[in-house]
């Protein structure tokens, strides 16, 4: 609950950059349905980044892709 808390505050907070490391961590299902519905609402009005492992859900939405 409190990594949902967290990202609610993130989407619902006016920002034109939002940095997200590894958002989906701990969500379960609906979590992380969750996550990707707050990202399909934001558009291209607010430029993400991403720090991901492996959750490809976390980062599918992005148009560039850096890798460490």
């Amino acid at each position: 609950m409190t990594q949902r808390l967290k990202l609610a505050f993130t989407f619902l907070t006016e920002s034109s950059l939002i940095l997200l490391d590894e958002p989906c961590m701990n969500l379960d299902k609906n979590g992380v349905e969750m996550y990707t519905s707050f990202i399909k609402n934001l558009g291209d009005k607010t430029t993400q980044i991403v720090a991901s492992n492996s959750i490809i859900v976390e980062y599918e939405h992005c148009n560039a892709e850096i890798t460490l």
